[in-house]
């Protein structure tokens, strides 16, 4: 396609500017017009002469091709589920849920298929804007199962070098950001030059590299594939004897990937050069219009929600009664927040497929959002992140600074403060009092199991 466009091109700008110039193949010596050389040779399939009325066509159908965008985004941010709480769709890194953000953006920015990968979604090996800024984020930023969702040492939960955490955040974050403290998310970002995909190379995402194994099961959803084993990606177990042949791989491990950016736009005007088809005219559907916003209102709730179990404004259960629960019956409160808010815009104007997707796959508990042990693993972290005297965590074995000889134990601290204080100070957060079970047992002196 690329000879051919540079072909058209040659023979447009040597009519265009000399009009005696004919392209057309050997043949005997007889005076034949240029331009009647160029319309016998181009009109036939394939022209030139096709380009302004499928231009002004594609330009019609963009607001059609807005509507399929925004849909699009609202179906991922439904698919990777909420962003303020650690998920295997909510990674420090690349995981299966941020396909779909790519997509959506892209398609939005550009509304031309051809261009954007629109109604390729999820298809890894499509040349697609939005699929390919995706797989090249793949190579670039893997996530690190040390440092992917949970904790993060040093960084979450805050290692003591003072023992106020505030302070010892921005150390270790200066530390960090100069280079003399390894930190495990970004060791492995970043590591692959442009050059090594482009001109026709292809990056082989090999399963037993950096950032293929997820950190939990993340479910299919809308367009994406969610993770993947060994066997599923039809790849032989026996040929990955350090993988356990159950682990969750992301599901472009065993692909490759092309950096080809001329691609979409080489498609794009190649469909431009297409006989003209008036059947192809996408209009706007006002209807879809209004759903793909009730979608997207809905999606937001969800993803951008802070009150979110597991995250840093609510690190505790923060839950609330769960559909036909008992008030007086503690074991029902444990629906989210965003649940409730989902399935009131939902039920505003019901009928919505897109939400109503997303609520059967909650109920039957095949939704992207974090698991119970991480929700409670992430309430822990961030309690240790707020309070006072950040007092129970070590440093990590490879720490380039080692202070612990400086500071109190936790032994010591607790013999100093009486268990009264102690539990006080480390419970109690520095914006309020987060972890009420915590609160509870220090003001009433409960030794914990």
């Amino acid at each position: 396609m690329v000879a051919a466009l540079r072909s058209y091109m040659s023979a447009g700008l040597a009519v265009t500017t000399a009009g005696l110039i004919a392209v057309a193949p050997p043949a005997p010596p007889i005076a034949v017009p240029a331009t009647v050389a160029l319309e016998t040779q181009l009109t036939a399939g394939e022209s030139l002469w096709n380009v302004p009325l499928n231009l002004f066509q594609a330009l019609v159908n963009v607001p059609a091709w807005e509507i399929h965008a925004l849909d699009t985004l609202a179906k991922s941010l439904f698919y990777s589920g909420p962003w303020f709480a650690g998920s295997p769709t909510n990674a420090w890194g690349e995981d299966p849920g941020d396909m779909g953000h790519f997509e959506g953006i892209l398609q939005m920015m550009f509304p031309f298929p051809q261009i954007s990968g629109a109604g390729h979604e999820g298809d890894h090996s499509f040349p697609g804007l939005g699929q390919q800024l995706s797989m090249l984020a793949n190579v670039q930023v893997p996530i690190d199962l040390s440092c992917a969702g949970l904790d993060c040492l040093p960084a979450m939960p805050t290692s003591p070098i003072t023992g106020f955490t505030w302070i010892d955040q921005t150390l270790w974050s200066l530390l960090i950001a100069s280079g003399l403290q390894n930190f495990p998310l970004i060791q492995n970002w970043f590591q692959i030059p442009f050059s090594a995909m482009m001109n026709g190379n292809t990056f082989y995402f090999d399963p037993n590299g950096p950032g293929m194994v997820n950190i939990g099961y993340a479910h299919d959803g809308y367009y994406w594939e969610g993770t993947r084993t060994l066997a599923e990606l039809g790849l032989n177990p026996e040929d990955y004897p350090d993988i356990d042949p159950d682990a969750p791989l992301m599901p472009w491990a065993g692909s490759h990937y092309a950096m080809d950016f001329d691609t979409p736009f080489i498609n794009f005007f190649d469909s431009l050069m297409q006989p003209f088809d008036a059947d192809n005219f996408k209009l706007p559907d006002l209807v879809e219009f209004a759903r793909a916003l009730q979608s997207m209102f809905a999606s937001s709730l969800l993803a951008f929600n802070v009150f979110t179990p597991g995250s840093p404004v609510c690190p505790g259960p923060c839950l609330l009664l769960e559909p036909g629960g008992n008030l007086f019956n503690p074991d029902d409160w444990n629906t989210p927040l965003y649940y409730w808010l989902v399935k009131l815009v939902g039920d505003l104007w019901p009928g919505n497929p897109v939400i109503d997707e997303w609520m059967d796959a909650y109920d039957e508990g095949t939704a992207n959002v974090s698991n119970p042990e991480m929700i409670e693993t992430q309430a822990w972290l961030w309690r240790l992140g707020t309070v006072l005297l950040d007092i129970k965590n070590p440093l990590p074995p490879d720490s380039i600074i080692d202070s612990t000889t400086y500071l109190p134990s936790p032994e010591q601290l607790q013999e100093f403060f009486g268990d009264y204080w102690y539990n006080i100070f480390d419970n109690v957060g520095i914006i309020g009092p987060f972890d009420i079970q915590g609160l509870w047992d220090a003001v009433f002196n409960i030794t914990p199991e």
